[in-house]
């Protein structure tokens, strides 16, 4: 099946008879920068820290410097990733908490 050009495409749950209508969509990005084990492989570490290029060592990470959203992870689960992106957050989110550079001494 082609699509003709100038064709829209609708979704399951756009209704046809009235497009006025209101939807809610939630969409999730996946991908662009994704967790791995070195800067080889991908651009942020399992905590979501941003690794930085460093010659040698190729799992230096810059200091406070997290991405945690669903472009960490590195390919399509099959599934609604909701659960997945939180779970990772939270995991990012913690190993902050832990780190004791990250939050200003007072």
């Amino acid at each position: 099946n082609e699509i003709e050009e100038g064709s829209s495409v609708n979704t399951v749950v756009w209704n046809k008879d009235d497009p006025d209508s209101s939807s809610f969509f939630v969409l999730h990005p996946i991908g662009g920068c994704p967790m791995a084990k070195t800067i080889d492989e991908g651009v942020v570490n399992s905590y979501g820290q941003v690794f930085r290029p460093d010659g040698k060592d190729k799992t230096t990470t810059y200091p406070n410097f997290y991405i945690l959203d669903g472009s960490i992870i590195p390919s399509a689960l099959g599934v609604n990733p909701s659960l997945t992106i939180m779970a990772l957050t939270f995991r990012g989110l913690e190993h902050m908490l832990e780190s004791k550079d990250f939050w200003p001494v007072t």
